[in-house]
Parts: C-alpha cells; sequence; structure tokens
C-alpha cells in the first residue's frame, strides 16, 4: 500500500488522514471510511461482514 495526503486548507485546517488515500498494488484506491453518510466504525463493521477490503491507517479506516 502507497499512501498519499494532499495539502491542507489554508483557510481550514484538516487532520492528515482526512487528507490521505491509499494505492494498493492493484491500483485499489482507498479513502477514508469517515466520508460515508454513518459511523466510520458502521462501515468497517460492514467490510468484515461482506468481505470488502478495508485497511487502518492513523488509526482510521479506509475502504475501496
Amino acid at each position: 500500500m502507497k499512501w498519499f495526503s494532499v495539502k491542507n486548507s489554508a483557510i481550514k485546517g484538516f487532520p492528515e488522514w482526512v487528507r490521505s488515500f491509499g494505492i494498493d498494488e492493484e491500483g485499489i484506491v482507498f479513502v477514508p471510511a469517515a466520508m460515508a453518510k454513518v459511523e466510520e466504525n458502521e462501515v468497517y463493521l460492514c467490510t468484515l461482514s461482506d468481505g470488502t477490503p478495508s485497511v487502518m491507517y492513523k488509526k482510521h479506516c479506509f475502504v475501496p
């Protein structure tokens, strides 16, 4: 997994994990699960139950 972060906003500072994304060996892009309209831990639990890959980065869940 290779991780990237976009520059922080000059107006509002966001934590690095919010501005980050990962790309795995197969080219799949992983974004913060917190982007969903539900709680991050709910997204994580769904990935466990349906087999969707997920990774943890900076103590947060990232999904394709």
